[in-house]
């Protein structure tokens, strides 16, 4: 992940970040607000819309910076103007649901839990950060340094560095930061198509892309019921709900793309790119399956309807 991205594309993928990001949100916040049970505390249907909408609509109208960078590699046109574009506002996209995810986290402790603990969380998420970008960050630009130009990355080098990714999720989750911030802000601090970069893409794409994905496409699969779904369709109302924000959020990317003047050739495009859908929502939706939260959804389902096979 290259920050140097968004400096190139200039301000207007900054701003196109900001609106794809505030439009999922502020519609997620809406309808939940609709169908909070405290207004209707006699209707157990609307604690499951509730529930299940602030999972699914979330995962289904958000749009992922991995998803595109991924799309846009198979593709192959990653370096074109568009997917400068595309992965610029993603990007910034990314980093506010980020830092909005690790906020919501420390309103909540003060509010339910205390105070204090919501103070705590803030001072361990910024010690984390500069841990990141001042530690880690040397040690990386270190390693690069002391790695001859003909020479590979020491395996020592690439081991610590999957390693760091593993723990500072971990880490991250346990101070009440959004647990993937952590591993996202260490890719940003590797320069982009430095050794370390390139041996790291080498190690790991291969059995994450070619072996873990699709295993986990194949559970997911196994998961569903299409008989069962379709038999209920009328009483899915997360999934109906979601499905009509997801083409909200396709038609408000279309207008957001040509009021900055893109053609519509390439607004259309980048709508198509930026609101693609694969394997993190697969995972997300399928994480919350299981905490019968979802009285009335397949969440599988769903996203499998909104996915493209990468």
């Amino acid at each position: 992940m290259d920050p140097s991205l968004v400096q190139q594309s200039g301000k207007k993928s900054v701003f196109m970040g900001i609106l794809i990001f505030i439009f999922p949100f502020t519609m997620v916040h809406t309808i939940t607000m609709s169908f909070r049970p405290e207004f209707r505390p006699s209707n157990q249907l609307s604690i499951g819309i509730y529930k299940g909408v602030g999972i699914v609509l979330g995962a289904i109208t958000t749009s992922q910076f991995v998803g595109v960078s991924h799309l846009l590699n198979q593709l192959r046109i990653t370096n074109s103007q568009l997917g400068h574009l595309a992965l610029a506002s993603t990007l910034v996209s990314e980093l506010l649901r980020f830092a909005y995810s690790s906020l919501l986290g420390y309103m909540e402790a003060m509010l339910f839990i205390a105070r204090r603990a919501g103070v705590q969380a803030i001072i361990f998420s910024m010690m984390l950060v500069a841990f990141i970008v001042v530690v880690l960050r040397g040690l990386v630009l270190w390693s690069i340094r002391n790695t001859p130009q003909d020479r590979p990355m020491k395996e020592i080098y690439i081991t610590f560095v999957v390693g760091m990714i593993l723990t500072l999720a971990s880490v991250g989750d346990t101070v009440g930061m959004y647990y993937l911030f952590g591993p996202f802000l260490l890719g940003l601090v590797i320069p982009a198509g430095s050794p370390l970069a390139t041996s790291l893409i080498a190690k790991v794409e291969t059995p994450a892309a070619g072996i873990f994905a699709p295993i986990m496409v194949v559970f997911c699969s196994t998961s569903l019921d299409l008989e069962k779904f379709l038999r209920n369709y009328a009483k899915v109302l997360p999934f109906r709900i979601s499905l009509i924000g997801y083409f909200l959020k396709l038609g408000f990317t279309f207008v957001v793309a040509l009021g900055f003047e893109l053609p519509v050739r390439d607004a259309a495009a980048y709508t198509l790119i930026v609101n693609v859908k694969g394997i993190l929502e697969i995972g997300v939706l399928l994480s919350f399956g299981n905490l019968g939260v979802c009285i009335y959804i397949f969440p599988v389902f769903s996203s499998l309807i909104f996915s493209f096979p990468f």
